[in-house]
């Protein structure tokens, strides 16, 4: 389903989004992908740590291959260097007036592990220039610290990624393949339900 109107209602809760003075369309799916997994992070983690990135990728695919990858180092990387069993994530694939592909990502992250993104921005970029891809762009303000018991946190980060699922730039990708991805960690159900 598409909306343009802020704020949308999504298990009882309303959440700003960014659809640019109700101008955009967003798809509520993503959106509502993005919301599950950093409430499943939160109930999990007291403090989550939200980073944003985008990827330009030099050449044209009409799979998501470079994502899948991406996440599989990812994960390794942070289990290894930040001993972290979890991470959420949201990815969304766009293509516009470029003849390839880009993708905005947004990781949810143990923020009891790490404080500061600096350092695994620094590992993405030089992985990205290791494999022949364009460099990490991370936009201005591109992280957050979400607390599980502060709404304005939760509401803030959600408003902020809440531009991956802008409608725009979307469906240009080959058959059989997403516009989007997420992680598919599970809410422990104990705290910080959606009502």
């Amino acid at each position: 389903m598409l909306i343009k109107e802020s704020p949308y209602y999504y298990k009882g809760k309303a959440f700003r989004v960014n659809t640019y003075g109700d101008t955009r369309y967003i798809e509520t799916k993503i959106l509502e992908r993005g919301i599950d997994q950093l409430y499943a992070m939160l109930s999990h983690h007291s403090k989550v740590l939200a980073v944003r990135f985008d990827f330009h990728v030099r050449h044209y695919t009409e799979d998501n291959q470079f994502m899948t990858q991406l996440v599989k180092k990812l994960r390794r990387h942070l289990y290894n260097k930040y001993g972290m069993k979890r991470f959420g994530y949201l990815w969304a694939r766009e293509q516009e007036r470029v003849k390839k592909q880009h993708y905005h990502v947004v990781l949810f992250l143990n923020g009891h592990k790490i404080n500061h993104p600096c350092r695994l921005l620094h590992w993405l970029s030089d992985l990205s220039k290791r494999h022949a891809h364009d460099n990490l762009r991370p936009p201005k303000n591109c992280f957050y610290h979400v607390h599980r018991d502060d709404q304005m946190t939760i509401d803030s980060c959600v408003e902020r990624f809440s531009y991956l699922a802008k409608e725009r730039g979307k469906g240009y990708q080959g058959k059989g393949c997403n516009n989007y991805g997420a992680s598919c960690l599970k809410n422990r159900g104990l705290i910080c339900q959606i009502r």
